[in-house]
């Protein structure tokens, strides 16, 4: 055993905040160092984050917390639901049966970015604003990868293109008539929710997650969008 008494990585960027682009190659290569290590003794972490690498009073890094790795060489499918949110590749939040050394690769992007700016890459609140986050930047996962994935359905339609959350539904005529800024639209959307009797912490999800007669009081919700005198509902 080896006692590393720096503590880990993710204390250590919110202390320092950014850090220099000299110190951020620094850990950078020495991450780069042990994934390559791993992975050429055909190990997979599967798991890493800052708070998976421990800093040591000398300034060099240990990565830790092996309990989620597996061999590179095992046969798929493999367990889909690894990783932590935030670092977590397409490929696992989609539930892919097949995956490689690409997660860890994926997971260490994610951290570098961290170390330069001081603030998570990929910060969703959920998993699918986690997918969302990645998708505003960089687009839809490849196809191969969506048609084996077991999640696809849940984030994306018979045709692949991605599904709308009810924040999307309720926000969408807010955006087409032009009406507010962004801070504005969270809260009238977040109120509208309230206003049928539903929890804005749910503003995440897809419409096919409620029952019938909540998804009528979402087309409601809607409806009430763009604050009309009357609303005739057929019931």
């Amino acid at each position: 055993m080896e006692h590393v008494s720096g503590g880990e990585l993710s204390d250590y960027i919110v202390q320092s905040g950014r850090l220099s682009t000299t110190e951020a190659r620094k850990f950078y290569q020495q991450i780069i160092s042990g994934l390559d290590c791993c992975h050429r003794h055909g190990i997979v972490h599967r798991d890493l984050k800052p708070e998976n690498i421990l800093v040591a009073s000398d300034g060099t890094l240990r990565i830790a917390d092996f309990g989620c790795a597996r061999e590179v060489r095992s046969t798929p499918p493999y367990t889909p639901y690894f990783g932590t949110r935030w670092y977590r590749a397409p490929e696992l939040l989609l539930r892919s049966p097949a995956y490689g050394s690409a997660v860890d690769m994926w997971s260490c992007g994610c951290i570098v970015a961290e170390l330069y700016t001081g603030l998570p890459l990929f910060p969703g609140e959920n998993e699918t604003e986690q997918l969302d986050c990645i998708m505003e930047v960089l687009g839809l996962p490849p196809r191969n990868m969506l048609n084996v994935a077991s999640r696809r359905r849940l984030f994306f339609d018979s045709t692949l293109t991605p599904r709308m959350t009810v924040y999307d539904i309720l926000v969408e005529p807010l955006v087409i008539h032009g009406i507010g800024d962004d801070a504005y639209r969270r809260e009238m959307v977040a109120e509208l929710m309230e206003m049928v009797g539903l929890d804005r912490r749910h503003l995440s999800r897809y419409p096919h997650s409620f029952s019938g007669g909540q998804r009528q009081r979402i087309g409601i919700a809607r409806a009430l969008a763009l604050r009309p005198d009357m609303v005739i509902c057929d019931e």
